[in-house]
């Protein structure tokens, strides 16, 4: 009998009906699985076989045709159907099918087999948006008649101990028994897994809202209970080298992530600011540089690019809005200039990604660092061909930018701006000796 992969594999077209005819006929001498055969025969990869079975692992299903019975339904609570967007459609054989908009969140999947247990097999299954407001709609009534299985959790001055009430709490929420460290790093591997450009931690008096920008819009990935935000902001902050007593309104710092799914190492930068309902934090992960030929629709543009850098000395601007792309054309111009030939240097604050060989990083943690005229002296005393400078932030750093392009080296540096003209604006406001006049 041939397998639910083998038929993914066939459908996808990733082996031919041919290779399943060796296959099986090896199965008939060997007695092995036919996914084992065709990954020693290598017809394919274990590799792509995941990466295929993710694309094609949640069949949708018509939810509105299921007779749900009221004791499936009250197998979960009303506030993890409702903040998560799942609901419970049939449970036979000790397997649970769930009902899920996004099937692929992970954080959810791992809170409804908490709150299960680890004998109940969970079955996911994508549902539209539509459906599961219809069944919502439709046997919302079941949870009132039940009120005890939605336990909402308040604070009591009970004279109870602290173990017991966190039980209390896990049981009225089980997200609350999973560690911290697990659930973040749910968070930024599914932000790896969608190519995210940024992740946002925003608290709220009622929860935690976690969302990804990808391809310059923002998506609501995640809501945690906001009795996690302490131990979530800590967590997050120690892996960035940020201490806890910490009473500056904002900061930043980096660190290294080893992505669970391909094992590579990611450096992730965090920033974060002080607001009313707590820190709001920033990561933005730090992708391998893209090939500089590859950032380009029109090759012209290339080319001339090409041209002007070889020139090496002057000043090169990169204009965008946060997250449009800045910091990795910078640092693909950087790797494309890479060579034995040419010393080069950057002034990061914080560095986003670690070049293995031939580019010396210099880190600044803040302006405070280190005074704008010693560090001027002492990057022109290494003379560097090429210098990035990672982003223009204010009159300082400009002022700083200005002497090291009059120095003979080039400068590559960023500013956010939302075109041209607002850059030239930008600029004269930092009084920049050449916009002066415009």
């Amino acid at each position: 009998m041939i397998d639910r992969t083998v038929r993914r594999l066939l459908e996808t077209g990733d082996i031919t009906p041919e290779h399943l005819q060796y296959a099986l006929e090896e199965q008939l001498i060997t007695n092995q699985s036919i996914v084992k055969i065709i990954v020693n025969r290598g017809y394919i990869t274990e590799a792509r076989i995941k990466d295929a079975l993710e694309i094609y692992e949640y069949e949708d299903i018509d939810a509105r045709s299921i007779d749900i019975s009221s004791a499936v339904i009250k197998m979960l609570p009303l506030h993890l159907i409702r903040n998560n967007h799942v609901f419970p459609l049939k449970f036979e054989n000790n397997q649970f099918v769930l009902g899920m908009v996004d099937p692929k969140d992970l954080i959810t999947k791992d809170t409804v087999s908490m709150f299960l247990g680890k004998t109940i097999v969970l079955q996911r299954f994508k549902i539209s948006e539509e459906d599961y407001q219809y069944l919502l709609s439709k046997y919302v009534h079941l949870f009132a008649e039940n009120k005890e299985t939605d336990v909402i959790i308040t604070e009591t001055n009970s004279n109870e101990s602290h173990s017991h009430d966190s039980k209390e709490e896990a049981k009225a929420d089980p997200i609350l028994s999973i560690p911290i460290e697990k659930i973040i790093s749910r968070v930024l591997d599914n932000a790896l897994k969608k190519r995210a450009s940024q992740i946002t931690v925003e608290p709220g008096y009622e929860n935690i809202r976690i969302r990804f920008k990808i391809d310059d819009t923002y998506y609501e990935e995640a809501r945690l209970p906001r009795k996690m935000y302490d131990n979530f902001l800590n967590y997050v902050k120690q892996l960035g080298g940020i201490q806890n007593n910490d009473k500056s309104f904002h900061y930043s710092g980096h660190f290294k992530y080893t992505d669970t799914h391909d094992k590579k190492e990611i450096n992730i930068v965090l920033n974060g600011i002080k607001t009313i309902q707590g820190d709001k934090l920033i990561l933005r992960p730090g992708y391998p540089i893209p090939d500089l030929k590859s950032l380009f629709y029109y090759p012209e543009l290339y080319n001339y690019l090409n041209k002007v850098t070889g020139k090496n000395k002057g000043l090169i601007l990169v204009i965008g809005s946060a997250g449009s792309g800045k910091s990795t054309t910078l640092y693909s111009l950087l790797q494309h200039k890479i060579s034995t030939k040419h010393q080069l240097m950057t002034i990061e604050s914080p560095v986003k990604y670690v070049f293995e060989n031939y580019v010396s990083q210099v880190e600044i943690k803040n302006d405070k660092d280190v005074e704008l005229s010693e560090l001027v002296y002492e990057v022109s005393k290494h003379n560097p061909d090429i210098l990035m400078v990672q982003e223009i932030k204010n009159e300082v750093w400009s002022s700083l930018i200005e002497e090291l392009a009059l120095s003979g080296m080039l400068v590559l540096t960023g500013m956010r701006a939302y075109n041209v003209l607002s850059a030239f604006k930008k600029l004269k406001r930092m009084s920049f000796p050449n916009f002066a006049s415009i």
